[in-house]
């Protein structure tokens, strides 16, 4: 009997509890403070916090490009024979290497020789003309801003890292994309990554004014100031760095709001990976396919 009695008693507490949380919900506010401290209270607060996720999942704005890519993954745009076959056209597209006098003279300094730089669009440094670096100019439609591809430097050579940072404020580079994985690269060897911070690399003065780091790309805000000069650049790396060389972007909206950011910025931009030609290639062809997609054209 006494048994029983003890589980009468908890079903009938719970049903109280059950029929005040109801209450609760209908009244939608908590009557007063001892009901907001109590389990009770800090129920009705969880289920609020639930019901403005779940608004904000409701007013979310719909991506305006979503039915065009349906519609043209649908007609096989994305088809592995498709892709397949304009990769195999890839080959067919090379500069050859006797058009390329510098590129050809500097093998030692590249890490992607038989993906060779035609003179003309080939990055050349005004205050060391004697100085190769691995860079090169790209058109891309509609973007009439200077875009370059390059490769990480070579961090045993400190020169290098000079070069590359005296580029990005000769080109008056305003944002630098770094697709590479942490444990390809030592990223401080090229930047100063915390807030309030600097480094010289050479007579490159590059400053760290703030960070902001997210769960597949950190943004940096960096000063670059050459030795002897006053006018400073203003630039922002944003490192991608869950991008694994030689494979797909596991989280694609970690791609697509990098390059949302470099595209609304609209100004000169420089896209680096290890090789300079993979990942930084695949992100130079976004906002082709982004404009396809947009205007509702394949």
């Amino acid at each position: 009997m006494i048994d029983q009695f003890e589980v009468n008693v908890k079903v009938n507490r719970r049903n109280r509890q059950a029929r005040k949380v109801k209450k609760v919900e209908e009244l939608g506010k908590v009557v007063d403070r001892k009901e907001m401290d109590s389990p009770l209270g800090r129920l009705y607060e969880e289920k609020k916090e639930e019901r403005k996720e779940e608004k904000k999942e409701v007013d979310k704005e719909p991506w305006s490009g979503e039915e065009p890519a349906k519609r043209m993954v649908a007609n096989g745009f994305f088809t592995t024979t498709n892709v397949g076959g304009t990769f195999k056209q890839t080959d067919n597209f090379k500069t050859p290497m006797d058009s390329c006098p510098s590129f050809k003279n500097n093998m030692h300094k590249i890490r992607a020789p038989d993906c060779p730089i035609p003179e003309e669009k080939l990055v050349k440094l005004a205050n060391g003309p004697e100085s190769f670096i691995c860079a090169a100019k790209i058109t891309v439609p509609d973007f009439n801003r200077t875009m370059i591809l390059t490769q990480v430097p070579d961090l045993s050579r400190s020169p290098d890292t000079a070069d590359f940072w005296r580029m990005i404020h000769q080109e008056s580079i305003v944002s630098v994309v770094i697709a590479v994985m942490p444990l390809e690269v030592t990223l401080q060897q090229i930047l100063p990554l915390l807030s309030g911070t600097y480094s010289t690399y050479g007579k490159m003065f590059v400053n760290n004014k703030k960070v902001e780091s997210a769960v597949g790309m950190t943004e940096y805000c960096l000063e670059i100031l050459p030795d002897g000069c006053s006018n400073s650049l203003l630039t922002t790396v944003y490192h991608m760095h869950n991008w694994r060389q030689k494979r797909g972007l596991e989280v694609v909206t970690d791609l697509v709001t990098t390059m949302e950011k470099v595209m609304k910025v609209n100004e000169n931009s420089v896209l680096m990976s290890m090789n300079g030609t993979g990942r930084a290639g695949i992100f130079q062809e976004k906002p082709i396919e982004f404009r396809n997609i947009h205007t509702h054209t394949q």
